[in-house]
C-alpha cells in the first residue's frame, strides 16, 4: 500500500529540506489546506476468486437409510406352566430373569391330595390291565370250546368285552403317565422366567397358572414410524439395530407391518436377519432401515445447497455451470440420493458448491 501526502498553501510548495525559499508552482488561486490519502491497494475480499472447480457424477448407490426410529425388544409369545393336578408345590427355587433350558426341572408336585392322585391311579391302571388280560384269556377259551360247547354269540361277546377292557386300561394308563409326568415341572423351551405365579407349599388344582417363561428365542423388535412416505415400507426391508446400551448391532429384517389403533404411525415388527441375536425383553435402541436399491443417483453431501427451502446442485456441462433444483431422497455415509431432478452420470460440483451456486445467480441477472 503507497500513500501519497501534498501539503499546499496559497499555490507555493516547499521542497523537502528547504526552509524559507519559495518555489511557485502551477496552482492558481488560494488552495485550502487539504490532506489527500490515496491508497493503492488490491485488497483480498475484493480480488478476483479462483475456485477450483471439483466434479463428481451422479452415481446409483446401495445401502441409503430410509429411516431411522426407535424399537425395543419384546417377546412374540410367552410360555404359560399350569399344573395338571391338585397337589402342593414343591422344590420351586426360582425367581423372574433366571435362565432355564429346555427340559430342566422347575418344581414337582407333592402333598397327600398329589400322592393320593397317584396311588389311585397306579391302582386303576393296574385293574384295568388285570381285567383286560383275564378277557383275553377268556376269550382263548371260548374260541377253543368252539361251536361244541359255546355258540357264536359267546365268542362276539368276548370280543366285545376285550375292546372295552382294552380301552379302558389305555385311559387308565394315560391318566398315570400324566399324574407321573406333571408331577415333574419341566420348562419345554429356553428361555428365562419372567413371571410366577405360585411358589413352594402353595396348594394348587388343574389349570392352574405357575409360571411364566419368555423364549429366548422368540424375541422381535417393534417400533412405529410417523413419516410422509412410510407407505414405501414393505416385509423383507433389511436394516440395523444398533442397541442404546453400546452393544453391538444386529441385522434385522421387516417381518411384519401393524397398523396403529391411535394416530397416523406405522408399527414395525422386525425380527434378527443372523444368528439368534443375544437380546432381551424391554432392550430398546435405534434401527436404520435401508431402502430397496433402485437406480436413483446419488450424490455427496458436500454437492448440496440449500436455498430458499429448496435443495440445489451446481450442475458442470462442457465447463459451464447452472444450478439445478432437486429432490433429495435419504442419506447414508456422507452420500444423499436424488429422487428428482438429476440424472444419474450427470456431473456436479462438490467443492465450493454453495459459493459458486450464488456467483451462477449473480451471473445470469447480471448478463454477464
Amino acid at each position: 500500500m503507497s500513500i501519497l501526502c501534498i501539503r499546499a498553501v496559497d499555490g507555493i510548495r516547499y521542497k523537502p529540506g528547504e526552509t524559507g525559499k519559495k518555489e511557485k508552482t502551477g496552482f492558481k488561486g488560494r488552495i485550502p489546506y487539504a490532506l489527500v490519502l490515496l491508497f493503492a491497494f488490491t485488497p483480498p475480499a475484493f480480488a478476483a476468486t479462483q475456485v477450483r472447480i471439483q466434479t463428481v457424477k451422479a452415481e446409483p448407490r446401495t445401502g441409503r437409510t430410509y429411516a431411522d426410529f426407535f424399537a425395543s425388544v419384546k417377546p412374540v409369545y410367552k410360555v404359560v406352566i399350569r399344573s395338571s393336578a391338585t397337589g402342593t408345590l414343591e422344590d420351586v427355587h426360582l425367581v423372574p430373569g433366571d435362565h432355564v433350558t429346555r427340559g430342566e426341572q422347575l418344581g414337582r408336585l407333592g402333598g397327600t391330595s398329589y400322592r393320593t392322585a397317584l396311588a389311585s391311579a397306579r391302582s386303576t391302571a393296574k385293574s384295568a390291565s388285570r381285567a383286560l388280560a383275564l378277557a383275553r384269556d377268556q376269550l382263548k377259551v371260548d374260541k377253543a370250546r368252539y361251536p361244541l360247547l359255546v355258540d357264536r354269540g359267546t365268542v362276539d361277546q368276548g370280543k366285545l368285552l376285550i375292546a372295552r377292557d382294552r380301552r379302558n386300561a389305555l385311559n387308565a394308563n394315560a391318566t398315570l403317565g400324566a399324574l407321573e409326568k406333571h408331577g415333574a415341572l419341566r420348562s419345554p423351551v429356553n428361555g428365562t422366567v419372567v413371571r410366577l405365579t405360585s411358589s413352594s407349599g402353595e396348594r394348587v388344582t388343574p389349570g392352574d397358572r405357575l409360571m411364566t417363561i419368555q423364549p429366548s428365542s422368540k424375541l422381535w423388535l417393534i417400533g412405529s414410524i410417523y413419516a410422509r412416505d412410510m407407505g414405501r415400507i414393505r416385509p423383507g426391508m433389511h436394516g440395523e439395530f444398533h442397541p442404546a446400551s453400546g452393544g453391538p448391532s444386529t441385522p434385522v429384517r421387516v417381518a411384519r407391518l401393524i397398523p396403529q389403533s391411535t394416530g397416523d404411525g406405522l408399527g414395525i415388527g422386525l425380527v434378527s436377519a443372523s444368528a439368534p441375536p443375544d437380546w432381551f425383553s424391554g432392550e430398546g435402541g435405534m434401527v436404520s432401515l435401508e431402502a430397496p436399491s433402485s437406480n436413483e443417483p446419488a450424490v455427496p453431501d458436500s454437492a448440496l445447497v440449500l436455498y430458499k427451502g429448496h435443495w440445489w446442485v451446481v450442475r458442470e456441462s462442457d465447463g459451464n455451470l447452472k444450478p439445478v433444483q432437486v429432490v433429495p431422497d435419504g442419506s447414508r455415509n456422507g452420500w444423499t440420493w436424488i429422487s428428482a431432478g438429476l440424472k444419474t452420470g450427470t456431473p456436479v460440483v462438490v467443492t465450493d458448491a454453495d459459493l459458486l451456486f450464488h456467483k451462477s445467480f449473480a451471473r445470469k441477472y447480471s448478463g454477464d
